[in-house]
């Protein structure tokens, strides 16, 4: 925008610096107008990180600024020379910040801002220049322009800058990001090979978190740079101050001083951790008992959700590793996992979750190795207790694992004997291939879909064939194949005696592992029907491990089957306080509380179980049945519609077909049997679904068919048989009291009223 010479002023004795239009550009009207723009801008400004303008004239037809004389140089001359330390990029993000807040008070947007715009004098104090394209607030590009022309260096400029469209103060928030993107690591934000593809980085594409370029980046300055980034300006910061807010934090918690990070390439660290870390850990910081931790993050944006295998199996498996620990409380993942792919700030998280503490982490996996970036936040003292960064061969996952567990123990200032810190390092697994099928496994499993459910069968089957000795992948494989059997996606038959040979040889392998005697238990109680044996592998289960909230969820199942309905929901009240944000534990609970005749209170539980996610299908089933218990008969088939809607199985269509028969609507229940029997050519439909239909319909020889086709194929729901809505013509029927002897039910049972 012009040519700056050293100059003198002979009045005042000062050296100044004088600025001109070039040759080509002094008879320019409108080159002479972004000058006097420029002089009218700074000179409104008195700010000590804005370049003082003293004077502006022509002379000879040559118009020119006078300005103070600065000795230093660009800030692009300083990323070039890669000297900046994380501390150095505050200290400069804060002076541009209070320089870019101060000219937006005054209703003056820079439009400009870019590393070749500031300047750092030999005292490290920033200077911003050149306000030649400067505008008033809120006037549009063609005002200023009268044209289609959109000024600005195309690398830095806001999306809406590039678009031509009215701007405030939030476009110069976007520069702003992309120039401390710049300083953190060195490279531009959007860099491409021509203008055009620059600008489309601009408009459609995020760039690499800098931690992901330079692993000494605090992850907050991540989350930062991204806000100031963000391509909708009402998700950006609003001011220059907000931004300047979220700077200091840092500095209060202590998070940024990580020592001497160069910007641009750097050397790969296996881990550094922070001065913050190593101060928490001198200055007798006092045991934390209540820890959340935060669903890793996968930096990998371009690998697809199937990519989340690893960041969600690396935050399940920290969560394993510390609920072992005596004296900590560990928010379990189903509970944390609410918060995945969220914005809500960790400290509202942690409160939200009664957790004292929380750890967030990103996962990056770049040529064949893994990046964890970790730190652990006292949220009441919004102080950081320990950070650390690993970069490790991909294949040294499981030692990463045990690293993480093991400093984030010791941060916490837990008392740990011999043998819970041998806990925190044994591995199921020495083979780096088989622990990350399991873990793909139960990335899948955790979905809880038919198609999720298949392909965690062939992970955890490809985990055990890299490592037959390697319980965990046995459990994981019984998990499975009982959800299988469970919702009838394979014949019972097929599904729970793979089960339970997988658990028992989980067993023979480690008989300490809590999760393999449940998942026997669970066979034992919905295949077997044997509810001693069942109760029995539960028990153990919630021995070894007492948080094992679904250990008591199950457990909660036996005592139901076995008539002791006070002590199903003292089981279920305990394992929905142990996870207090779990779906199907939420559901269960309200469900037992319908078995026991409190109505009112099931359908309190209920909704509130709605209201976490009014998706859940099996939460609109347990409502449909308390409604229809309570004789509110319209809300129950809307439930149940509702149902059958979310589910991918068969799911409630039996309930459904019996509450729409039961109400006269027979063409509604005679659609459902349709809609069964289409389905049973497909795969297998559990006849309990039809037996139920029939009986809405008063076809009772019928029902008792479906019924013993039931018993043949060990169908999961004939352990609460006597509690589904039969009529009195099925109740009293003598082959109704045969079949609760087959099942090994109570012979007198009956749904509550």
């Amino acid at each position: 925008m012009g040519v700056v010479y050293r100059a003198e002023d002979p009045r005042l004795h000062r050296l100044v610096a004088l600025k001109l239009l070039p040759g080509e550009d002094a008879s320019d009207p409108a080159a002479v107008e972004r000058l006097h723009r420029e002089a009218c801008a700074a000179s409104a400004l008195s700010h000590p990180n804005i370049c003082v303008v003293h004077d502006f004239g022509t002379d000879k037809d040559r118009t020119f600024i006078v300005m103070e004389l600065l000795e230093g140089r660009t800030l692009k001359d300083v990323i070039a020379s890669r000297s900046l330390s994380i501390d150095d990029v505050v200290n400069l993000t804060q002076q541009i910040g209070d320089a870019l807040e101060a000219a937006h008070a005054s209703h003056i947007i820079h439009r400009d801002i870019k590393p070749g715009n500031i300047f750092v004098t030999s005292r490290q104090r920033v200077k911003i220049l050149d306000f030649g394209l400067a505008k008033p607030l809120m006037a549009s590009e063609a005002e200023l322009t009268g044209s289609c022309q959109t000024l600005g260096t195309i690398a830095y400029m806001s999306p809406e800058q590039a678009r031509g469209e009215t701007l405030d103060g939030r476009s110069d928030i976007f520069s702003f990001g992309a120039v401390l993107y710049e300083m953190l690591t060195g490279r531009l934000a959007f860099a491409a090979q021509t203008p055009a593809m620059v600008l489309d980085a601009v408009l459609r594409r995020d760039p690499e978190p800098p931690s992901s370029l330079d692993s000494r980046v605090p992850l907050r300055l991540d989350e930062i740079v991204a806000k100031a980034l963000a391509k909708n300006r009402d998700r950006r910061y609003g001011s220059a101050a907000e931004l300047l807010a979220d700077v200091g934090a840092l500095t209060t918690r202590g998070a940024a001083t990580t020592g001497s990070a160069k910007t641009g390439p750097t050397k790969s660290i296996t881990t550094s951790r922070t001065a913050a870390g190593r101060k928490a850990d001198a200055s007798g910081v006092k045991a934390i008992h209540s820890l959340a931790v935060l669903p890793f993050v996968n930096q990998a944006k371009d690998a697809g959700p199937e990519a989340d295998y690893l960041s969600d199996g690396l935050t399940e498996s920290i969560i394993n590793s510390l609920s072992q620990l005596p004296g900590l409380r560990v928010v379990p993942r189903s509970t944390v996992f609410r918060y995945k792919g969220t914005s809500i700030d960790p400290a509202a998280a942690a409160a939200e979750m009664k957790a004292r503490a929380v750890v967030i982490g990103r996962v990056l996996v770049r040529d064949q190795r893994l990046i964890v970036m970790v730190e652990l936040v006292d949220v009441k003292k919004q102080a950081q207790l320990w950070g650390e960064q690993y970069n490790r061969p991909l294949a040294e996952l499981l030692e990463v694992q045990e690293a993480m567990a093991t400093d984030i123990s010791r941060s916490l200032k837990l008392k740990l004997s011999g043998e819970d810190q041998k806990k925190l390092v044994k591995r199921d697994t020495l083979n780096a291939t088989a622990y990350h099928s399991y873990l793909k496994g139960r990335f899948h499993w955790n979905k809880r879909s038919v198609e999720g459910l298949l392909r965690a069968t062939d992970h955890f089957q490809a985990a055990i064939d890299q490592d037959p000795e390697y319980a965990l992948a046995y459990t994981g494989l019984a998990d499975t194949f009982n959800l299988v059997g469970y919702y009838s996606i394979r014949p019972p038959t097929e599904a729970y005696p793979r089960a339970k040979a997988a658990a028992q040889r989980a067993l023979e392998i480690d008989d300490s592992i809590a999760e393999a005697h449940a998942s026997l238990g669970y066979a034992r109680l919905f295949f077997d029907r044997d509810w001693a044996e069942a109760e029995r592998e539960f028990v153990e289960a919630i021995r070894l491990k007492p948080t094992y909230a679904s250990a008591h969820q199950w457990l909660g199942w036996v005592l139901m089957a076995t008539g002791r309905h006070q002590g199903m929901v003292e089981s279920m009240r305990h394992a929905q306080e142990l996870d207090p944000l779990s779906l199907i534990i939420n559901a269960h609970l309200g469900y037992a509380l319908s078995i026991v005749g409190r109505a009112d209170e099931a359908l309190r539980q209920l909704a509130a179980t709605v209201a976490l996610d009014p998706g859940f299908a099996l939460t609109h089933q347990h409502l449909g049945s308390a409604h229809w218990w309570h004789q509110h008969t319209d809300r129950a088939i809307e439930e149940f519609e509702t149902a059958v809607r979310l589910s991918s199985n068969s799911l409630s269509l039996g309930l459904l077909g019996h509450a729409t028969a039961a109400a006269g609507r027979t063409d509604r229940a005679r659609e459902v049997l349709e809609i069964l029997g289409a389905a049973a050519k497909e795969r297998f439909i559990s006849p309990m679904e039809f037996a139920l239909v029939r009986a809405g319909l008063g076809e009772i020889d019928a029902v008792f068919a479906a019924l013993d086709q039931a018993l043949d194929a060990r169908i999961s729901d004939l352990v609460r048989v006597h509690l589904l809505p039969w009529p009195d013509a099925v109740r009293d029927d003598d082959r109704f009291a045969a079949l609760l002897r087959r099942v090994g039910l109570p012979g007198t049972s009956k749904p509550a009223p």
